[in-house]
């Protein structure tokens, strides 16, 4: 489903328009991780900064760019950083090792699971069950390989009897791989495949066929924001104003994508605009475009959701604790229901 400039304008664009805190004497720096490198994906985070939305809140923040979302919530202890974009089923792994040096998420970008396996258009796996024998490839660290247990055990498929493999070369390679017949499937993120697809002259939606994780893993998250827990401690008001921040952020980025996609080309100036574009656009109309955000707005989560999402991951990775759902997300730094950007739907 497709939404209009209108859908995600949920809300009166004056409320956070005119949003603007005092000037302050000293801004806190801070340390960001993303989830990937810049791309459009993230743009909205680099689009707050641009505006001068981070300044406003009383932030310098500083962008790291990533390895995959994966990675970030492990990164995020080893390394401190302050603030984090990635995967929350890696938080709930994290939380469970580890509660008391965790970061907590308390912004929910994704409200559905990103992950996608691909297949050529015109592959004999017509179902799921059809992978059985199969050979799939991925990036270790892709969030799609990883939680293939769970998708695989929805659809009543062992992924024993799958041949799964990890490979360090580009998305767009293996893209050319599966099309040259090389390989049976390829993991990634939806729009994450549909770039490197574009990248490659692929014709995605000829040329490919998607397995949604999202048809299958019905309580699924994705991304989401994350935070020291120091920082919360110390300082949780200039959290509440940077998620402020952000959201204007992600507002200006829908309203505004050509905006959002020059700051990142401000960052990196060897990117495709016109594929980063199309990134940000099915990123919107896709992983943020659940109808949860309708409902609870972007930023939050559904508890009972929540739960399911967490109790999946243990089961998955054998964890020995099962993290409680404040453990993992607290929703007390977003900004009211009345400021978050809604998806209505057409």
């Amino acid at each position: 489903m497709l939404l209009t400039r209108r859908d995600w304008l949920g809300l009166s664009t004056a409320a956070l328009a005119t949003a603007a805190w005092p000037a302050r004497a000293q801004e806190r720096p801070l340390r960001m991780l993303l989830n990937s490198g810049y791309t459009g994906a993230n743009a909205f985070l680099l689009l707050a900064d641009d505006k001068g939305y981070l300044k406003e809140a009383g932030a310098s923040v500083t962008f790291t760019p990533g390895v995959g979302a994966y990675t970030a919530a492990e990164r995020m202890v080893k390394e401190g950083f302050d603030i984090g974009y990635g995967d929350i089923n890696a938080l709930i792994e994290v939380v469970s090792r580890d509660p008391a040096h965790a970061p907590l998420a308390v912004y929910m970008v994704f409200n559905s699971s990103p992950s996608v396996l691909v297949v050529k258009a015109d592959s004999d796996v017509q179902v799921p069950y059809d992978l059985v024998g199969k050979r799939l490839v991925g990036h270790a660290t892709d969030v799609a390989l990883n939680m293939f247990g769970i998708y695989a055990g929805l659809a009543r498929v062992d992924p024993d009897d799958i041949t799964i493999q990890t490979t360090d070369v580009p998305m767009a390679a293996m893209l050319k791989e599966l099309v040259a017949g090389k390989v049976d499937g390829v993991f990634g993120y939806n729009s994450t495949v549909r770039a490197a697809a574009a990248a490659e002259g692929i014709d995605a939606d000829t040329a490919l066929r998607f397995f949604k994780y999202e048809d299958l893993m019905t309580d699924s998250y994705g991304s989401a924001i994350m935070v020291n827990r120091e920082l919360l401690t110390s300082s949780p008001d200039l959290v509440r104003r940077v998620l402020r921040a952000f959201t204007r952020g992600l507002r200006d980025a829908i309203v505004q994508p050509d905006a959002a996609v020059a700051a990142v080309v401000q960052r990196d100036a060897t990117i495709n605009r016109t594929i980063e574009k199309a990134r940000l656009q099915h990123t919107l109309a896709g992983e943020m475009a659940h109808p949860e955000g309708q409902r609870i707005g972007i930023g939050d989560t559904d508890p009972g959701r929540l739960a399911t999402c967490i109790v999946q991951m243990v089961e998955l990775r054998k964890l020995q604790r099962v993290p409680g759902i404040l453990e993992v997300f607290r929703d007390d730094y977003l900004p009211p229901l009345n400021e978050r950007i809604t998806s209505l739907g057409q």
